[in-house]
Order: C-alpha cells, then structure tokens, then sequence
C-alpha cells in the first residue's frame, strides 16, 4: 500500500466525519488536508493522551514542534520518524506515523502545513503545562487561537 493509501485509510479510521469531504477533493489538495488533518490529529492524540503524564505529553510535542522545524529539502522521512521512536509502545498509531503525514504534503504547500503543526505542537505542550487552565475570558480568547483559529487560518491557505 502506498502512502497516500495509507493515509486515506487511517483518516478513515480516525475520523469518518472528515473522510468523506477531504477523499472528494481533487487531486493535490486532497494530499494536502490529509497531510495536515493527520498531522494535527497525531498531535492532538498525544495532547489527550489519558494514560501519559503531562511532562511526557510536553516533550513528545516540543521533539515534534522541532522537529518539523528542522525539515529542509535533504531531511529524510526516517529521520523524523526517530524524533518518535522511543515512545512506539505508548503512541497511538496516527501519532507514530506523523513522519509519514508530515511527507504527505505536497512540496508546494509542505512548508506551511510544517509551520502550523510546529506552531500547534508548541501551543499544545503550553497548554498541558498550564493543565488547561482557563480562567478569564483572556485566556479562553488565546485557547481557542491556539486550536480552532489556527487550524482555520491553515485551512483557507490550503
């Protein structure tokens, strides 16, 4: 099976509420939202990971933040997928393959599905730091930024 394959059918499995409209998609944007729907939701199953503490949830999503910074036109998949392999026993299965979501993307719009899961990963390990910690409106506004806000403003650039 090959990766796009791959892809679809774990986006299958994760959600079958954005399966439907992101396999209708014409050819290229398609790869694109599936690359950063997949690479937002394996960080955002490491953020709501029940069963790992939050200074493991922090590390895990700071190694992904920086690691996606890294990423120029001679880093190999493998090596972002070593940022994850210590925690392969604790990952669930989209978290694991975010190296393979993150290559997903099409050259062209790669660089900013990269820039947005660096910046949501970031947002996230903030979060669990805070322990979610929402106590004034202030702090509601900047949450909601964090999550819904900047999946949108990666959304209408796709």
């Amino acid at each position: 099976m090959d990766l796009k394959d791959y892809a679809l059918k774990t986006l299958q499995k994760t959600s079958r509420t954005f399966y439907i409209p992101i396999v209708r998609l014409p050819e290229g944007l398609q790869e694109a939202v599936t690359s950063a729907y997949l690479c937002m939701r394996a960080i955002d199953e490491v953020e709501d990971h029940p069963q790992m503490d939050p200074a493991t949830k922090i590390e895990i999503l700071t190694r992904i933040s920086c690691s996606v910074q890294s990423i120029n036109s001679n880093t190999k998949r493998e090596e972002i997928a070593a940022v994850l392999e210590p925690y392969k026993d604790i990952l669930p299965e989209v978290s694991y393959h975010f190296a393979d979501w993150a290559f997903l993307a099409p050259p062209s719009i790669a660089g900013r599905i990269w820039d947005a899961t660096a910046a949501m990963a970031d947002r996230m390990a903030y979060w669990v730091g805070k322990n979610w910690a929402i106590k004034t409106k202030q702090d509601l506004d900047q949450y909601t930024f964090s999550v819904a806000g900047a999946v949108g403003l990666l959304l209408s650039d796709l």
